[in-house]
């Protein structure tokens, strides 16, 4: 009502990480934050920081999971070395997508489908096992 800004940590504090922005210790300085309980929900990483007062696990843009923003997320982690964060961040948002199917977006506590089925951004989980982000899933070319 006052039209006060208010300071919101959300997920385009990491969208910099795939433009490669950073610099390298701003990455790593980055890389640890995001480490921590805050962004690190059952299903990584939610639109809101988790701590913050207004975050809600399944509510759209305030604490939900989007794939395409993970992937976009974790090819910047690993494009500055951070691969085991980028790696496990993939790994639970690809397992959550065999358990729960595709899906726009997700609750990030308890992984369950928001939004549309089967929506074409989330085509970006099989782009993170194709371009190697995962370490415990993985895609195999089929040669016929």
């Amino acid at each position: 009502e006052t039209m006060e800004k208010i300071p919101v940590a959300t997920i385009s504090s990491w969208v910099p990480l795939a433009a490669g922005v950073p610099t390298k210790k701003m990455a790593q300085r980055m890389a640890e934050v995001l480490a921590t309980d805050s962004w690190q929900t059952p299903l990584p990483i939610p639109t809101v920081d988790s701590k913050d007062v207004r975050w809600k696990s399944n509510s759209f843009w305030r604490g939900d999971v989007w794939p395409s923003t993970n992937y976009q997320i974790v090819s910047g982690l690993a494009a500055y070395g951070h691969t085991e964060l980028a790696a496990m961040i993939s790994d639970k948002t690809v397992e959550n997508a065999i358990k729960n199917g595709i899906s726009e977006h997700y609750d990030s506590v308890s992984g369950k489908p928001l939004g549309v089925k089967d929506y074409c951004m989330s085509a970006t989980i099989a782009t993170m096992m194709l371009d190697g982000l995962t370490k415990q899933y993985q895609l195999k070319q089929r040669i016929r």
